[in-house]
């Protein structure tokens, strides 16, 4: 199903990585074979870190990176605040620019297309990611996601040329984050089976209190808990292929160049 490269980080780096990033991960690897990228590149990450699972994909796949990133954290290489209009950002030469899982934090989404168009060029491939379906996270959450018709909605301005836009998921990973309220590994997706991980965070959302007792004690009640052989259950029957169905898409994405 994935490459060999791909399938070596979902063993090693991103095992833990939830399933849903590995599909749009897979997405990706996809695109930017279309795309004659020279093996030295240089990429901007809006909102995320050094080791996005793109850029230990692209280093995994051999290319030699030039990495900047911008956001609002103290670590990011640029400040940029994507709700505001008024950032005086330089003009930048990038290869790519990434930007996944942002902007269902963002409550501005006009200023969001701005900035992102603000720091590419012509010669810049865009790939912004999103959920479709998703739960409430971290601090700061204005949307459980958007469709790809939306992504498509906000970046239809004049010049933008749109390679790709589409949902990625399957009635197994749609129904175990909504079930579960956690994000399932590749390898529970996979066999269709939660490990403790998830069955503790499943618990601790369930109650909404950390589950009590040692982490023996805890295991034992997973080992033998009725609810989690019936969830078990209910993963297994269901597809994990995807299809065309669009009620059970969880990701959006959206590949696009700025050709001002």
């Amino acid at each position: 199903m994935f490459s060999d490269s791909l399938n070596e980080l979902t063993n090693e780096q991103l095992k833990n990585t939830n399933y849903g990033r590995i599909l749009l991960l897979n997405k990706f690897e996809e695109l930017i074979s279309d795309h004659r990228l020279p093996k030295k590149i240089k990429i901007g990450i809006v909102g995320g870190s050094k080791n996005e699972p793109e850029v230990l994909l692209l280093e995994k796949l051999g290319y030699e990176m030039s990495l900047t990133t911008f956001g609002i954290e103290a670590e990011d290489d640029i400040f940029l605040d994507l709700n505001e209009s008024n950032n005086q950002i330089e003009e930048y030469n990038f290869d790519i620019i990434l930007c996944g899982q942002v902007l269902e934090h963002i409550w501005n989404v006009n200023n969001f297309v701005l900035n992102i168009l603000l720091i590419s060029n012509k010669e810049t491939l865009v790939y912004v990611h999103c959920p479709k379906s998703n739960i409430h996270h971290g601090h700061t959450y204005f949307s459980s996601g958007y469709s790809k018709e939306f992504l498509v909605k906000i970046f239809d301005k004049e010049n933008i040329i749109i390679h790709e836009s589409g949902e990625l998921g399957t009635a197994r990973l749609y129904t175990s984050i909504h079930l579960l309220k956690d994000w399932i590994t590749t390898r529970e997706a996979i066999k269709g089976k939660v490990t403790f991980r998830t069955w503790n965070s499943f618990v601790w959302n369930l109650n909404n209190t950390k589950p009590l007792g040692s982490n023996k004690i805890k295991y034992f009640k997973f080992l033998f808990n009725y609810r989690k052989l019936l969830i078990n259950f209910i993963l297994k029957i269901l597809s994990n292929n995807e299809n065309e169905d669009k009620l059970v898409k969880s990701e959006t994405y959206i590949l696009f160049q700025n050709n001002n």
